[in-house]
């Protein structure tokens, strides 16, 4: 029973990146704040969450399985610590809810 952190950007439609945080560079990091600050009218957010490797596992299932509103859901359950920056916490409470995009 490991614990690990892992960031990512998510919006209104889930999920869209989930990695390892020991696996990041910091410009890696950079660049998905920058994804994230870009995407605004999708509620797009940074992340980063602390979780069990087991619960971990959960939410790459379902990544891999293309449902990623239930990854988020699950992700936002399982952490044990959970954040995003300042300026993303009423996006954070919105999403998922496709019906969000502006675009759809």
């Amino acid at each position: 029973m490991g614990l690990a952190t892992y960031a990512g950007v998510a919006d209104c439609h889930g999920i869209e990146t989930f990695q390892r945080k020991s696996d990041m560079s910091s410009f890696d990091r950079s660049c998905r704040i920058i994804r994230a600050a870009a995407n605004g009218q999708r509620h797009a957010i940074y992340y980063e969450a602390s979780m069990e490797l087991a619960a971990a596992k959960i939410v790459e299932e379902y990544m891999h399985d293309g449902e990623y509103e239930d990854a988020l859901h699950c992700l936002k359950r399982v952490a044990i610590e959970f954040s995003t920056l300042p300026e993303h916490e009423k996006s954070l409470n919105m999403i998922p809810d496709p019906s969000l995009d502006p675009y759809a």
